[in-house]
């Protein structure tokens, strides 16, 4: 298991790798005294029908544990979606304070993280991406936006999770094409910011592509 911290001040996160860990994120919630918050997961259901019993074991510890199902679409990045998340979580707050979950790729990361930054003025979340392109790109910097009927990602906020969990296990179901797109960000990583990665990548495609 590898720890990245990511150091910006008092929106300082954590960024937790490793394969099958998903046992270990309880002390981390404890570290963020989030164990005495009801949990609030955004997911879409086929990653709930795969992984409900796995991801379930990491917030045994929290006071309480909900899930809301959202579809796995670009439509799912609405004004109307955002409505309908905030009513359920403020219905949800009745029995205690909250924190939220993304559980999923992109779409859940960017319409969780945003509903996190005008929700109250801002309430905790963490990510828990589930495709390549969300663990090395869209879960981890705290860029999070919706769309408008006119345009894509025009209603957004850089608003930093409070912990990031990047559990390898969720690339083991994950379609060969969704690796495809997480490893073209990769590439472009190598391109602009240092050659050893493409380098790398190059070298070892095909150990890749068995995994």
């Amino acid at each position: 298991m590898r720890i990245i911290n990511v150091k910006l001040g008092e929106r300082s996160y954590r960024i937790i790798i490793g394969h099958r860990i998903i046992s270990h994120i309880e002390r981390h919630l404890q570290k963020l005294n989030f164990t005495q918050l009801q949990a609030v997961v955004l997911t879409n259901r086929s990653i709930l029908s795969a992984h409900r019993d796995y991801i379930s074991q990491g917030f045994k510890g929290v006071k309480n544990c909900h899930f809301i199902v959202l579809p796995a679409t670009e439509k799912t990045k609405s004004w109307e979606v955002l409505l309908r998340i905030t009513r359920k979580i403020f219905s949800i707050e009745n029995k205690g304070d909250i924190f939220l979950v993304a559980f999923g790729g992109g779409v859940i990361g960017d319409i969780t993280g945003f509903c996190a930054a005008i929700y109250k003025r801002g309430i905790p979340y963490i990510q828990i991406p589930t495709t390549l392109l969300g663990m090395v790109d869209s879960g981890i910097g705290g860029k999070t936006a919706i769309n408008l009927e006119f345009g894509k990602n025009l209603m957004g906020a850089f608003y930093q999770p409070r912990l990031v969990f990047v559990d390898l296990k969720f690339l083991e179901t994950l379609p060969l094409k969704e690796i495809k797109n997480g490893l073209s960000e990769i590439v472009k990583y190598g391109i602009i910011i240092k050659r050893e990665i493409f380098d790398l990548l190059e070298k070892r495609t095909s150990e890749i592509f068995k995994f």
